[in-house]
């Protein structure tokens, strides 16, 4: 009988093998912490801007337009230009032309504009985002008046009070009771 030794193993686990264990890991690391850092060379800007103007009403007086805006978009706009009817108009804004989120504005546009017409009125913005409104009969504002203010409660009275009146002080439900004694 032979006595046989068995070879001698060798540890498979040595230094070398340790670098190339935590070389990928710290390479993943890295990798992390630069995306992090960087934002991974991400830009989270809209690559177009996003811009909503509200052109919430327009008033007409004689030789003169004012449109009520309201920028109803994440970040400030800036009124550029007015277009009426394909011709290029002045105008004022104010309080500014810059006009920030969920603020309102007035634009003051000197129009000579012919009763009975039609217009069309075009807002471009500083990134040339235009927003349209239509008139489609010129006419002026009607202004409030106290006449119209009482004319209105008249209204409301006959057609609301009175018959309400009328209804309940006629009706059999609403008769005092009689105590009984």
């Amino acid at each position: 009988m032979t006595n046989q030794t068995s070879p001698e193993t060798k540890s498979r686990f040595s230094f070398q093998t340790l670098i190339l264990l935590l070389l990928p890991i710290l390479l993943l690391a890295g990798v992390i912490f630069l995306f992090l850092r960087t934002g991974g060379g991400l830009d989270l800007r809209s690559p177009t801007p996003i811009e909503n103007l509200n052109i919430e009403r327009y008033n007409l007086e004689r030789g003169h337009i004012k449109l009520f805006v309201q920028n109803t978009g994440p970040e400030t706009l800036t009124i550029a230009s007015v277009i009426i009817n394909d011709a290029v108009m002045p105008f004022e804004v104010t309080p500014s032309p810059a006009i920030a989120r969920l603020a309102r504005a007035t634009i003051n546009i000197n129009y000579a504009w012919t009763e009975g017409e039609a217009y069309g009125v075009r807002v471009f913005t500083s990134n040339s985002i235009p927003f349209d409104v239509a008139i489609p009969v010129a006419f002026v504002t009607p202004q409030p008046e106290a006449r119209t203010f009482w004319s209105f409660t008249l209204i409301g009275l006959y057609v609301g009070v009175i018959p309400s009146f009328l209804e309940f002080s006629g009706s059999p439900h609403y008769a005092p009771s009689a105590k009984a004694g």
